[in-house]
């Protein structure tokens, strides 16, 4: 697992009070030597009005290269029930439910379907996956707010 994984992320002890964009940016900076990429852009929310406006922060993806152990991510952020499943209907994507840190959200996502049986647990409309059983690798995680 990189080492930048264990300690920069919206949910840990250093980024769960980061609340503006440089904040952000300065939580999620990988070391040069961490093994990971870090894209931001721009992101719109709906304000009170009801009005598609401009984020105050930008939507962060941290690619991980090499992959994450998922079930390791889950315990360390202490994740009640790491179940994945696929948002699409062919599977080819999956992921974690988001997981939520003061006004930040992150998503993991997985490389592949995770390993094993057909689970008969469903997240509709897809099967969802135990990854404490299956095991699996985060390659990404997104951060929005």
């Amino acid at each position: 697992m990189p080492m930048f994984a264990a300690h920069s992320w919206p949910g840990s002890s250093r980024a769960r009070t980061r609340t503006t964009a440089p904040e952000l940016h300065q939580a999620t900076d990988p070391p040069p030597s961490a093994g990971v990429a870090r894209t931001a852009q721009r992101q719109d929310v709906w304000d009170e009005a009801g009005r598609l406006t401009p984020a105050d922060a930008p939507h962060v993806t941290l690619t991980l290269d090499p992959p994450a152990d998922a079930p390791a991510l889950c315990r360390m952020w202490q994740v009640a029930e790491p179940l994945a499943d696929s948002g699409d209907v062919h599977q080819r994507s999956w992921a974690l439910p988001p997981l939520n840190a003061r006004r930040w959200t992150l998503r993991i996502t997985l490389n592949d379907r995770p390993p094993g049986p057909l689970p008969t647990q469903r997240i509709v409309p897809s099967p969802a996956y135990d990854i404490r059983r299956t095991g699996d690798e985060a390659v990404t995680l997104d951060i929005t707010l």
